[in-house]
């Protein structure tokens, strides 16, 4: 019962996190303008990717009976943070460059998904077990939500002639936000169990 009640006020203190950056954003991002490649909100996306991508390429290294399906989520995690990184990218390179960039990681991620198909099947029906795969469900849904949600035609025809780019875009990235954290989230879990059956093997 301890343990449920402490994750509970640390995912209630993620979805705080989450809130709180938006409004600083609102209230403090003044370079560049609220939400963008610059601001708070961006850049606490790519820690979070970041950092599931650091462990999830330890966990593959350490934990050798989840490894395919860390690695396969860690290359995910690579190409998620890539995507994250257009507008940097698109300083030195043309318009759209992060889909070349990404290109190498997602073929390699087909084949590696191709090749070790069987041992991702039983990989993963032991995540599904686990608390983590439920959060790593609610942070895919919520990713595609905040995807679907921020389309500009839905935003343009809401607001009509009063469409402001600003108001999708805090919809948009604040939701993508809570998505990354509960990303973050699902990965420390799985890490941690990882870590915990790993040390009672004898």
């Amino acid at each position: 019962m301890h343990t449920i009640a402490q994750r509970m006020i640390l995912y209630i203190l993620l979805a705080a996190l989450a809130a709180q950056l938006a409004w600083a954003e609102v209230r403090f991002v003044t370079w560049r303008g609220p939400f963008t490649e610059w601001g708070f909100v961006q850049t606490m996306q790519s820690v979070f990717l970041a950092a599931c991508m650091i462990l999830l390429f330890r966990m593959a290294r350490i934990h050798q009976q989840q490894a395919s399906l860390a690695f396969l989520g860690a290359l995910s995690m690579t190409i998620l943070f890539i995507r994250e990184q257009d507008q940097l990218l698109e300083l030195f390179l043309p318009h759209g460059a992060w889909k070349w960039v990404v290109l190498p990681f997602a073929l390699f991620l087909l084949w590696h998904g191709i090749r070790k198909r069987d041992e991702l099947i039983t990989q993963l029906r032991s995540l599904s077990a686990t608390p983590a795969f439920g959060v790593y469900l609610a942070a895919g849904s919520t990713l595609v939500f905040s995807r679907l949600f921020g389309r500009k035609e839905f935003w343009e025809d809401n607001m009509s002639e009063g469409f402001i780019r600003q108001v999708k875009n805090a919809a948009e990235e604040s939701l993508e936000l809570f998505a990354l954290g509960l990303f973050f989230a699902a990965t420390v879990e799985w890490f941690l169990r990882e870590r915990v059956t790993r040390d009672r093997q004898p």
